[in-house]
């Protein structure tokens, strides 16, 4: 999805070695999904809405790998994670107080260790990662960098593995 949002936004055509990239990480996808052609099954409501909300979240990320890039020519990476974040807010937050209502209750009994761990969530796995994809951005291809992106579960087992001792 991000070489052709690469395509159409940039005008950038696909090179031997991002379709190589394409392929290795569909290819790695299915492997690690445990994908099972015999056990499809796209009948029914619940089935249509989450292959529709996968596809929406694809398209949203390659819409935004390769825009951010177009952005960066013009503003700083910081400027870009405010805005990004801004946006984020404003859309998800009707979202938030529709589907979880009771959650900004809640606030108000969390533990100090629940504020540290949000706490750390926003501002080094959130803040911190997005500086400095947007930083590899700025420098690297949007493919390239998009299809980095698949790399995030395996350095997810790697983190929790460290802190957690599992």
């Amino acid at each position: 999805a991000v070489v052709v949002m690469w395509y159409f936004l940039v005008g950038v055509g696909m090179t031997v070695l991002c379709a190589i990239g394409v392929v290795l990480a569909i290819v790695g996808v299915l492997e690690c999904s445990g994908f099972n052609v015999h056990g499809l099954g796209f009948s029914g409501r619940d089935i249509l809405i989450g292959n529709l909300f996968c596809i929406i979240s694809v398209l949203g990320s390659a819409f935004y790998n390769t825009y951010s890039k177009t952005l960066l020519e013009r503003y700083s990476v910081l400027r870009v994670v405010l805005y990004t974040d801004a946006i984020a807010f404003l859309v998800l937050l009707p979202f938030t107080i529709y589907r979880e209502p009771e959650s900004f209750k809640n606030f108000l009994h969390f533990s100090f260790f629940a504020w540290v761990c949000l706490l750390f969530l926003a501002l080094l796995r959130n803040l911190l990662a997005l500086v400095l994809f947007l930083q590899v951005l700025k420098r690297l291809d949007a493919t390239v960098v998009g299809l980095s992106t698949y790399l995030i579960p395996f350095f997810g087992v790697l983190t929790a593995g460290m802190f957690l001792g599992a």
